[in-house]
């Protein structure tokens, strides 16, 4: 008998276009979360490309949480008329993915979940065929037992244990959700804004604050730092903060504020992940646009504009 392995691997409230909730903590297989993601994914990059605005209305927006929560928000925008002359109404239709897994990753996942995102494969064996993404399910006999591992490419394999416990994170799934010989294991997702949030973590320093300047008469003081060297004596206040990523994506970006550097570190990072997930360049740096706007990266939809 075939076993059937696809757990959940996102949680999901799903709000109508009049605000009511229409689904409520209702559980998503990776696969599914993935259809929908890629879906939203797709028509925004067809958009901002405009091959559909003008005729298509709508807006389709990624909203990836900044923080370490993994959360993504998806939305998708409708315009009708109002009752007075010129009144546009804007409404919204929500989705709210939750992981149902805390994203916090080993080094031994980094380098699986890597593995199954760059490797490839042929299709049922076929060499003829087209080359497929993902590892692949094979069952090896060691002595009397049957032990099944994802083959990778690169001569990378995932043993049993291992892969189990990321499909049981929801951080990769089966296709076809079905633990068979030949199938194909892909990272999802929820796999992928993990490794995007580990790869860039982002931190920011601490203002220097009111201190002497360099070439104070204090000689204490007088080696203190580089700010302020046309001052004569007395204090100077530096509330410059560097933001840094440990992707080294920049070494060091140097804002006028601590809150504008937390504020860049967003944007750095719902970029990143809305990269990761598929979006071209352009809706990616309108999702970090967004997220430096807001903490958070999600800005509540209006109600109305005219």
């Amino acid at each position: 008998m075939v076993e059937e392995f696809a757990p959940g691997a996102y949680r999901l409230t799903e709000s109508d276009r009049d605000g009511v909730v229409v689904a409520n903590g209702v559980e998503l297989s990776a696969a599914a979360a993935g259809h929908l993601i890629s879906g939203i994914v797709r028509r925004a990059d067809r958009q901002l490309e405009g091959r559909k605005a003008l005729v298509d209305s709508a807006s389709f927006l990624l909203d990836p949480a900044t923080d370490a929560s993994g959360r993504l928000t998806l939305r998708r925008r409708f315009l009708s008329f109002g009752r007075g002359e010129g009144d546009v109404i804007e409404q919204w239709r929500t989705w709210r993915l939750e992981p149902v897994s805390t994203v916090r990753l080993s080094a031994t996942q980094v380098d699986d979940l890597t593995a199954l995102r760059d490797s490839q494969h042929f299709a049922h064996g076929d060499l003829a065929g087209a080359r497929v993404r993902g590892g692949v399910l094979r069952t090896n006999r060691v002595g009397s037992k049957s032990l099944q591992r994802v083959d990778c490419s690169g001569m990378y394999s995932l043993p049993p244990a291992a892969w189990r416990r990321l499909v049981e994170k929801g951080w990769a799934y089966i296709v076809g959700g079905q633990v068979e010989d030949g199938a194909a294991v892909r990272i999802s997702a929820a796999g992928l804004v993990a490794l995007a949030l580990r790869d860039h973590r982002t931190s920011t320093t601490s203002p220097q604050g009111w201190h002497k300047s360099a070439d104070s008469s204090d000689a204490g003081t007088r080696a203190s730092g580089v700010v302020g060297m046309w001052r004569k004596g007395g204090r100077i206040y530096d509330g410059t903060s560097f933001v840094v990523c440990s992707g080294r994506c920049f070494s060091g970006r140097l804002l006028d504020t601590r809150a504008l550097a937390q504020s860049e570190a967003r944007a750095h990072r719902a970029e990143m992940i809305a990269l990761a997930l598929g979006a071209g360049g352009q809706q990616a740096q309108a999702a970090g646009a967004r997220a430096r706007a807001v903490a958070g990266g999600v800005k509540s939809p209006g109600a109305a504009w005219s």
